[in-house]
C-alpha cells in the first residue's frame, strides 16, 4: 500500500508541477477530497496525512494570499450528519485549507466555493452555509458567478457525455434529509434552491472521479425565467481512484466583469479538458527499462562468468586416490 500511495503520490506531483509550469494559472482550483479518508483519522493521523497531502499538491504555506482554492469534499470532513457530532473536523480542515463557504474573484468572474456536504443536513454548519448562499442571492452583483460544489448535481437522465471513461452512478443515499450520512447527488430542492440564489454561469463538480457534463434547469429570480446552466463534474487527478484517465480543466474568464457583454455562457467561460497519461502504461515503461537496465548492467560479468563456468566444465577431471 504504502508502495502505491508513493507511485500515486509522485504522479500527481508530477502532473501538477508540469501543468502549472506550462500554463502558469492565476488560480489553481480543487473540488474537494483532497484526503482519502481524512474525516476518520485522529489529529497525530491527520497531520501525518496534511504533510503527504501538502508535498504531493505542492500546497503553498508562504502565508501570502494563496492561488490554491479548494472546497470540502466528504472524505475531508465527511458528511452533515459527521459534522453535526465532530464539529472539529470542519474546523481543522478551514484552519489549514481555507473557508468552506467564499467568493474569489479571479479576472471579471467570482468563484463561489460552497460546503456541499452539509446542504441536505442540519445544524450549525448546514444553518452557516444556507446563510452564505441565501446572502449572495439577495445581492444585485452583476459579475458572472462559478459555482464550485463537491457534490454533483441530481442527473436524472443518468447521461454523461462522450468523455465519460465509466458507468454513471446511480446516486445513493445512506440516511434522509435532514440525517444525511452519505449521498452521490444533492437533492433537486437543494440544487434548485442553490442555483436559484447563485445563478451561475457555469457549475463546476467533483466527487465522482469520471468526467461528466450535465445542463440543469431553474427559474430565475432576478427574470423570472426558466434558465439553463451547465455543470462539468472534473475527473480525478489521482491514479488509484478508478479512472484509468485522469484528468483536469482548463478554463479562462474575462479580465474584468463587463468585457464580454453580450456572450453566451459558454463563450463568457470556455473551458478545455486535459487528459493524463495512463499510469499503468508509465509503470509498464519503467519497468521495461529497468530490466533492459539491468540486463546490461549485469550481461557482461554474467556473460563472462557463463563462459568460465563452461570451460571448467570442458575440462577432464583426474581424481588420484591413495592408501
Amino acid at each position: 500500500m504504502a508502495f502505491a500511495e508513493a507511485v500515486c503520490d509522485a504522479y500527481v506531483k508530477r502532473a501538477l508541477r508540469t501543468a502549472v509550469r506550462k500554463f502558469s494559472p492565476d488560480k489553481v482550483v480543487f473540488l474537494g477530497d483532497l484526503f482519502g479518508h481524512g474525516a476518520r483519522l485522529d489529529e497525530e493521523e491527520w497531520h501525518a496525512q496534511r504533510r503527504r497531502v501538502d508535498a504531493a499538491l505542492r500546497w503553498p504555506r508562504d502565508g501570502e494570499d494563496s492561488k490554491y482554492l479548494t472546497v470540502v469534499g466528504n472524505h475531508d470532513v465527511g458528511y452533515a450528519e459527521v459534522m453535526r457530532y465532530h464539529p472539529g473536523m470542519l474546523a481543522r480542515f478551514e484552519e489549514w485549507y481555507g473557508r468552506s463557504n467564499f467568493v474569489a474573484r479571479v479576472g471579471g468572474v467570482d468563484f463561489v466555493g460552497v460546503n456541499a456536504m452539509v446542504l441536505d443536513g442540519h445544524g450549525p454548519a448546514s444553518n452557516e452555509t444556507w446563510a452564505f448562499i441565501d446572502g449572495l442571492g439577495e445581492e444585485k452583483s452583476q459579475v458572472p458567478r462559478v459555482l464550485l460544489t463537491h457534490v454533483p448535481l441530481p442527473n436524472p437522465g443518468q447521461k454523461c457525455g462522450p468523455n465519460r471513461n465509466s458507468g454513471v452512478i446511480p446516486g445513493r443515499m445512506i440516511g434522509k434529509p435532514p440525517q444525511v450520512m452519505y449521498q452521490d447527488y444533492l437533492t433537486e430542492e437543494s440544487a434548485q434552491r442553490l442555483l436559484r440564489a447563485i445563478e451561475p454561469a457555469l457549475v463546476l463538480s467533483g466527487h465522482d472521479h469520471d468526467q461528466c457534463e450535465v445542463t440543469h434547469e431553474y427559474e430565475s429570480k432576478r427574470t423570472g425565467e426558466r434558465v439553463s446552466v451547465r455543470e462539468l463534474t472534473v475527473g480525478t487527478v489521482s491514479a488509484l481512484n478508478g479512472n484509468d484517465y485522469p484528468s483536469f480543466l482548463m478554463m479562462t474568464v474575462p479580465g474584468n466583469a463587463h468585457a464580454n457583454i453580450g456572450e453566451t455562457k459558454d463563450e463568457l467561460i470556455p473551458t478545455k479538458l486535459c487528459f493524463l497519461p495512463d499510469i499503468r502504461r508509465i509503470v509498464r515503461s519503467y519497468a521495461r527499462i529497468g530490466i533492459c537496465s539491468v540486463l546490461i548492467i549485469l550481461g557482461p560479468p554474467l556473460g563472462a562468468l557463463i563462459t568460465a563456468a563452461k570451460a571448467f566444465a570442458s575440462r577432464r577431471t583426474i581424481m588420484g586416490l591413495m592408501r
